[in-house]
């Protein structure tokens, strides 16, 4: 059996989604996740809406926020490919973010964010006062 380090069982909670996108077109394109984090984007996908997004984690133990959008065909045409290789990248395409509906959730998602930060540092705020008291 290969070696587990103990810290290994706390992760595998943690939701972690690799994004590998294709090179041009028809090069394959990937999503490698742990359970958790197959888990997660399944209980996100069914959420239905425009625009959907959670934090994810990578294996590299960073997070990043992950949106999916559900688009008419007309405007999935529009949208950039994602490809890796600028050269296959067809002209004219806008890339997710410049997508009015996938910019309202990134901005109403960064609002959210900066609401519970500001409320986690006052609870850290109030704790300290406590225990000086």
């Amino acid at each position: 059996m290969a070696y587990k380090p103990e810290w290994i069982d706390e992760l595998d909670k943690q939701p972690m989604l690799h994004i590998h996108v294709q090179q041009s077109h028809h090069c394959d394109a990937f999503l490698v996740m742990n359970e958790a984090g197959r888990k997660a984007l399944i209980a996100l996908l069914q959420q239905g809406g425009p625009v959907v997004s959670m934090e994810m984690g990578s294996g590299d133990g960073e997070g990043y926020d992950l949106y999916v959008a559900t688009l008419p065909t007309d405007k999935m045409l529009e949208a950039a490919r994602g490809y890796t290789n600028v050269n296959a990248l067809p002209a004219g395409e806008r890339e997710p973010w410049d997508i009015p509906e996938v910019r309202a959730a990134m901005m109403e998602n960064a609002e959210r964010r900066a609401a519970k930060h500001v409320a986690t540092e006052a609870a850290r705020d109030a704790d300290a006062g406590e225990e000086e008291a």
